[in-house]
């Protein structure tokens, strides 16, 4: 397993509680089944977390060379030719291996503020459509000593004049959770009032009387 991230990511917690996965299909050559792509949208304790993680997984002895993924709010900055046509390398994440060894699996973590910008509210994460595309170049090794490469996809919507597509779940499209945390506050007056800390024998308190 190879984990890739943006330059400045935001990682979840690692004990995170997914509270949506969802996974489609990969699709290489349009018609081949060589895995699937899946989406885990990451909370702790309830509350919306820093990331979106998607994870492409291959089977049936198929590999990945390279998963490039887009991740937006708005289809039109898909980076994509005159006609139309999606250009995967200019995807702002990037997933590969770096050493000689087959790899089926890759996953990137996308940071929140990258999608939604800073300062953003995490409940509206809830009532937003993410939409990705995901594109890798897989291979596999043939019994006769060949090798056969194929894109693929993650099956979603075609867009464009070839097969390319991209998704919009509804997974990330939940009302918000139940996301609420208590304290104890006090009312303050710089004239009126007196903290329990300036009354002697009171140790270790934030009381106040007024």
């Amino acid at each position: 397993m190879l984990v890739a991230s943006h330059d400045s990511p935001s990682f979840c917690l690692e004990d995170a509680d997914i509270d949506c996965h969802v996974c489609n299909t990969l699709i290489a050559g349009q018609n081949i089944n060589v895995g699937e792509v899946c989406v885990q949208f990451d909370q702790v304790n309830g509350c919306p977390c820093e990331s979106i993680t998607f994870k492409v997984s291959t089977t049936n002895s198929w590999y990945i060379d390279i998963f490039h993924l887009w991740v937006s709010l708005d289809i039109n900055k898909l980076p994509k030719t005159s006609v139309g046509n999606p250009i995967p390398r200019q995807f702002p994440y990037k997933c590969t291996s770096d050493v000689e060894s087959d790899l089926n699996e890759c996953i990137i973590q996308v940071s929140l503020e990258d999608i939604y910008g800073s300062g953003y509210d995490p409940y509206k994460v809830f009532n937003t459509k993410v939409l990705y595309a995901v594109h890798v170049d897989t291979y596999k090794q043939n019994s006769d000593g060949t090798t056969q490469e194929e894109t693929a996809w993650g099956n979603g919507t075609t867009i464009g004049k070839n097969w390319g597509m991209y998704c919009d779940d509804d997974c990330v499209n939940q009302p918000p959770p139940s996301c609420i945390s208590c304290d104890t506050a006090f009312a303050y007056d710089s004239q009126l009032s007196t903290c329990f800390l300036d009354i002697s024998n009171i140790e270790n308190n934030r009381w106040r009387v007024d």
